[in-house]
């Protein structure tokens, strides 16, 4: 719609007026699961949808390759004692067995939800060209996972950025992206349109279900 500003940008024009570490302790104070309107103290969080993710994300030899922009620790609750990266250390995958456990690209709150692990979150859009652009450590780590493995996109906006920018010029280099896969609510016709020209291979479902 005209007149919407992405998030990124938002984030940006924040920086201007607060400080960056006051951004991301209110942004992980807001994911916190415990602190939602709604939450049941004896029920605890639901953690099923990530479970079954973790389930998808595990080879048949029992290991986990599961890469998140999530910001929370919701991987981590489902107490399956996985390693856990994020910026400025993340695994080499052009090296056999590197890539193992929960990869938390775009950073991690801590475990109080008051703040960013390690290098920050990458909220802003120069955050946001410093990892995919100027200093390109994201890109780097997302063409080598291409490169190497199948890849499924899960709840991904076809037109996110920077996944669109990424997906159409790898596509545009290779021709056509042999194993990356990406579920999209909708009918076929309308999910493999809206991936097709990114090289991916659109999974469709139903909405209702």
């Amino acid at each position: 719609m005209p007149g919407l500003i992405s998030a990124d940008r938002v984030f940006g024009l924040l920086e201007r007026d607060f400080l960056e570490r006051d951004i991301e302790s209110a942004v992980a104070q807001a994911l916190d699961p415990h602190k939602v309107k709604d939450f049941d103290p004896e029920k605890g969080v639901d953690l099923s949808a990530h479970e079954i993710l973790l389930d998808l994300a595990t080879t048949k030899d029992g290991v986990t390759k599961l890469v998140t922009t999530n910001f929370d620790r919701l991987f981590d609750d489902c107490g399956r004692g996985l390693e856990a990266w994020q910026p400025p250390r993340l695994p080499d995958p052009a090296r056999p067995g590197d890539l193992h456990g929960i990869v938390y690209l775009h950073g991690r709150a801590t475990g109080d939800y008051d703040g960013a692990e390690g290098d920050g979150f990458v909220l802003s859009s120069a955050e946001f060209g410093r990892a995919y652009l100027a200093e390109g450590w994201a890109t780097r780590f997302f063409k080598d996972v291409i490169d190497r493995y199948s890849v499924v996109f899960v709840g991904y906006n076809a037109d996110d950025p920077p996944v669109q920018y990424l997906l159409e010029a790898l596509n545009k280099s290779y021709g056509r992206l042999d194993e990356a896969y990406a579920f999209q609510s909708g009918d076929a016709d309308d999910a493999t349109s809206r991936w097709e020209h990114k090289g991916v291979t659109a999974i469709p479902f139903s909405k209702d279900d």
